[in-house]
C-alpha cells in the first residue's frame, strides 16, 4: 500500500506540472503538450539545486505553477456550496493560501521524480468556440511501461459559482487512475469542517504547513 501511495503522489505531480503557464492563447491540450517538457526540462536542468534547495524549488513552482492552478475553484469543491458562498473573503482567501502551500509540500518533491523518459498520450480534445471548461484527457506512461489515465478538469472562469471568465484556462481538477483528487481532499477535510468550520480547517492546514 505504501508503495502504491508513493507512486501515486509521483505522478499525481507530474500532472500538476503538465498545466504551467495556460492560457486561452492556445487551446488546452496544446498547453499541457507544450507545458510538459518545459517543466520537466527545469527540473533536469536544476535537479541537484532542487533536490538540496526546497525553497528554491518552491519559487520555482510558484512562478510557473501555482499561477495555472485555480485553487479557488478547487476549494470550491471541496467546500460545497453553502460553505464556500457563505464564508467570508477574508477568510477564503487565509484558506486559499494554506491550501496552496499544502499542495507545493505535497506535490513538490514527486515532481523531482520526472526523468523525461516520460511519454504522454493526448486524446483529442472537443472544444466549443464559446466553451469554458474541458477535459484533457491523457495517459502518462512510465518509462518502465506503467500506465496511468489522467483526466484534467479546466476552466477559464473564476471560480465554481462565479460565472466571470478571467480569460485564461487554469486547472481545478484532476483524476489519476480514477482518484479525483478534489474528492480525496473534500473527504480528508470533512470532519475538521463538520466540527471546527472553516477557522478549523485554516488553522490545521497551517498547522501542518509549519511543521
Amino acid at each position: 500500500m505504501k508503495k502504491i501511495l508513493s507512486t501515486f503522489l509521483i505522478y499525481t505531480s507530474l500532472v500538476f506540472a503538465l498545466v504551467a503557464n495556460a492560457s486561452t492563447a492556445k487551446a488546452p491540450d496544446q498547453v499541457v503538450r507544450q507545458t510538459f517538457d518545459t517543466v520537466v526540462g527545469e527540473i533536469q536542468a536544476n535537479r541537484d539545486l532542487y533536490q538540496n534547495d526546497s525553497k528554491a524549488l518552491y519559487a520555482m513552482l510558484e512562478e510557473a505553477l501555482v499561477p495555472s492552478l485555480n485553487i479557488s475553484f478547487m476549494m470550491d469543491l471541496i467546500l460545497g456550496k453553502e460553505l464556500a458562498t457563505k464564508t467570508p473573503a477574508a477568510k477564503r482567501d487565509m484558506l486559499v493560501s494554506e491550501f496552496k502551500t499544502l499542495l507545493l509540500r505535497t506535490y513538490a518533491s514527486g515532481i523531482l521524480y520526472a526523468t523525461g523518459d516520460e511519454k504522454v498520450v493526448y486524446e483529442p480534445l472537443k472544444l466549443g468556440s464559446d466553451a469554458y471548461r474541458a477535459d484533457v484527457m491523457v495517459k502518462l506512461v512510465t518509462a518502465e511501461g506503467g500506465e496511468f489515465p489522467i483526466k484534467l478538469q479546466m476552466t477559464t472562469r473564476e471560480s465554481r459559482w462565479n460565472k466571470n471568465d478571467t480569460g485564461k484556462w487554469r486547472a481545478y481538477n484532476l483524476e489519476v487512475a480514477g482518484q479525483n483528487i478534489a474528492r480525496l481532499y473534500r473527504a480528508t477535510f470533512a470532519r475538521t469542517l463538520k466540527e471546527q468550520g472553516v477557522d478549523g480547517l485554516i488553522a490545521s492546514l497551517r498547522s501542518r504547513n509549519s511543521a
